[in-house]
């Protein structure tokens, strides 16, 4: 922990819009075209900051930090499935916008 603002610091701007967004599904005003967008732009930010060749928190940063490098290649496997279940769910929902539509 540090004082400093920092990437990590702007990623926690996604909590508010979870609960915005949580907020706007219940009362009918988001649907799956809006989640489906929210997710693909949570999984391009998430690849750009870990996986992308600009990454701000490359996956050695991810890996690095545990005693056991083990635990840090898991560490670095939850954060792909992380990024993998928000693509499918951006799929998932962009698919039940497309059939809504018809």
């Amino acid at each position: 922990m540090t004082p400093d603002v920092n990437p990590f610091t702007y990623s926690l701007v996604i909590y508010p819009l979870i609960a915005i967004s949580l907020y706007l599904t219940i009362t009918e005003r988001a649907e799956a075209g809006y989640w489906a967008l929210f997710f693909a732009l949570s999984a391009g930010m998430l690849a750009f900051f870990h996986v992308s060749p600009w990454a701000v928190e490359p996956p050695q940063d991810v890996i690095d930090p545990y005693a056991n490098p083990l635990i840090g290649y898991l560490a670095f496997a939850i954060l792909l499935v992380l990024i993998g279940s928000v693509v499918f769910g951006s799929l998932y929902m962009a698919t039940l916008r497309q059939r809504s539509d018809c």
